[in-house]
């Protein structure tokens, strides 16, 4: 069943493009009452593509097996670091207190999306 499915899946988005895919699926979903919060739950549990080294090391001219990795093949460098006065820490936080109430957290965030979280500390 599981086969089928991804198949009938792979038949379809090779075939349409993606207006016309969300087309089909917003049918489907209207005539079986499928909500929209349904949808965004189903999203949300999909599972994370498998990115295997394996598979994408040899595109890039690395070697496939992770541990044959030499640490020295990759150039070493140190980040600086620096005390800054409290006046520019003062600065930083007023600009990220007006960004967040601008761009709140979304209520809705997949796990695997990157987002920028202007009061976390970059340490």
């Amino acid at each position: 069943m599981r086969t089928a499915l991804n198949q009938s899946i792979r038949v379809l988005t090779n075939r349409l493009d993606n207006d016309k895919l969300a087309s089909v699926l917003a049918q489907v979903a209207n005539k079986a009452n499928i909500s929209t919060g349904k949808f965004k739950r189903a999203r949300a549990d999909l599972p994370f593509p498998d990115a295997k080294w394996s598979k994408y090391a040899p595109r890039f001219g690395l070697t496939p097996g992770a541990n044959n990795l030499n640490k020295n093949s990759f150039d070493t460098f140190k980040t600086p670091s620096y005390h800054l006065p409290p006046s520019f820490h003062v600065a930083i936080f007023e600009n990220a207190w007006l960004w967040q109430e601008v761009y709140q957290k979304r209520s809705f965030e997949r796990p695997e999306e990157a987002s920028l979280r202007t009061l976390d500390p970059v340490c």
